[in-house]
């Protein structure tokens, strides 16, 4: 068995290399921005720093203790188009990049229908398809130059020494290239011709190559997205049925038995594949940015019990949403804001985390979750986030990761993997919640509903 791991945890905010042992304790690490460029031509991720430092962070690893497998988690929405010589064709798109009007409507024309990808078209780049249409008919030129498309896990993989290759829950994260029933590609990708693009599948566990020059092996894996990566490690560590909810930049819930027949695209509702190519029912909203956006410089620590019990006993609403997408509420993009006032730091944060737990109870009802709800990410060490959910869901037990990097430990968990493709067992540290004691938090969720759904017609 491999003594040593080193996890690639791209994210959107930060990058992270990670050593960890053989039984997935993290050794040390190494930690840079991930840096995002305005354009031209559009806005784009600063990629070529951003792999010398991966690649310096793991030879320094290397020199800790041997390296003898590299598995990179990586965020989606992403890709890199290279020409024959395996050289960048055009910038990787930020997935935050606005879409030309042009593009918006033109893709609306051609979206394939979301009984097939269990999507709904996202706004901006965070379709990975509209991407490649916005790349292929603004740069027309450039696209036609495109000999290999790599996912972004994928492309930093094989930076480092690995083989092209596609996975699969880097495709079947709403980017409406698979049809997700089957996990083979879907008729949109088929009809433009982008299947033929794209690299070889492999398995995430599969070894495409080694990055030379380290004293261990240096194995490297397929890759993996992310959230699925943080997916595995709860699958991992599971049994029965449970609803993972994945706090960061985006919320986003994963129910292990879901229907996908259930699943409203107007709520945010999609599915995604994991590692083995299973649908998955899903539903998000973009959480962190908007906690951000309500607590406007305010520390989340400000909230208390007592600023909660005010906020409801006073009536003070924030009604969603205040980024582009409603996520669990149909149509409420870009429409947030607050009825009352919040003019204290405690009271403002208060009310923050209460919008941001009833989106969660709203997240979790759009995927009729009725199972054990796990908490992981920022929210899971909020001494409030958790309580406040489990006030809002009586008839399920709430648990929080007592392990902060469920990213990192899923991509662990893919290296334990290598050679057999077999799930290992590898229990989750659970810690349970208790529901904070708020007279009127009911009555108070019917309140912001009507007022949403009255606010909704006016």
């Amino acid at each position: 068995m491999d003594e040593h791991i080193a996890v690639v945890d791209v994210g959107a905010t930060n990058t992270r290399v990670v050593l960890l042992d053989r039984n997935l304790n993290e050794v040390a690490n190494r930690k840079t921005e991930t840096r995002h460029l305005p354009g031209p031509p559009y806005p784009q991720i600063d990629s070529g720093p951003l792999v010398d430092f991966i690649r310096s962070a793991i030879a320094e690893l290397d020199r800790v203790q041997p390296v003898d497998t590299i598995s990179v988690s990586a965020f989606g929405a992403t890709a890199a188009c290279l020409d024959e010589r395996g050289a960048l064709v055009l910038p990787v798109m930020d997935y935050l990049a606005p879409a030309p009007a042009a593009v918006d409507a033109g893709y609306a024309r051609i979206a394939p229908p979301f009984g097939e990808v269990f999507s709904a078209t996202s706004p901006g780049a965070l379709t990975l398809a509209k991407q490649l249409y916005w790349l292929e008919t603004v740069h027309p030129q450039e696209f036609a130059r495109i000999a290999c498309i790599l996912p972004w896990s994928g492309y930093i993989a094989h930076r480092l020494g690995g083989a092209p290759a596609t996975e699969v829950s880097n495709l079947g994260v709403f980017t409406h290239l698979l049809d997700v029933r089957s996990a083979e590609w879907s008729s949109l990708a088929r009809t433009r011709g982008w299947d033929r693009l794209f690299a070889p599948r492999r398995a995430a566990w599969e070894v495409i190559g080694t990055m030379p020059g380290l004293r261990g092996r240096g194995e490297i894996l397929a890759g993996i997205h992310d959230s699925n990566a943080n997916w595995l490690r709860y699958m991992a560590g599971q049994g029965g049925r449970f609803t993972l909810v994945s706090t960061g930049t985006f919320v986003i819930g994963f129910d292990s038995g879901g229907d996908l027949d259930g699943l409203d695209p107007d709520c945010d509702a999609f599915s995604f594949n994991d590692i083995f190519g299973r649908p998955i029912a899903c539903a998000r909203f973009y959480g962190g940015y908007e906690l951000g956006r309500l607590l406007d410089g305010v520390p989340a620590t400000a909230a208390s019990e007592t600023g909660l019990a005010q906020v409801i006993g006073a009536g003070t609403f924030a009604l969603p949403a205040f980024s582009d997408t409603g996520g669990p509420i149909a149509g409420r993009g870009k429409r947030g804001r607050i009825l009352g006032a919040v003019d204290t730091p405690e009271l403002r944060a208060s009310l923050a985390l209460l919008y941001y737990a009833l989106m969660v109870d709203r997240m979790l009802e759009a995927l009729r979750s009725t199972a054990t709800v796990i908490i992981d990410g920022p929210a899971a060490q909020s001494p409030l986030v958790p309580g406040l959910i489990a006030a809002l869901r009586p008839g399920q037990p709430v648990m929080t990761s007592a392990q902060s990097e469920g990213t990192v430990l899923g991509a662990g968990v893919l290296a334990r993997m290598k050679g057999t493709g077999q799930l290992p067992q590898f229990p989750s540290a659970l810690i349970p919640q208790a529901a904070l004691n708020l007279p009127g938090l009911h009555a108070y969720r019917d309140r912001w509903l009507h007022l949403t759904q009255q606010d909704q017609t006016e």
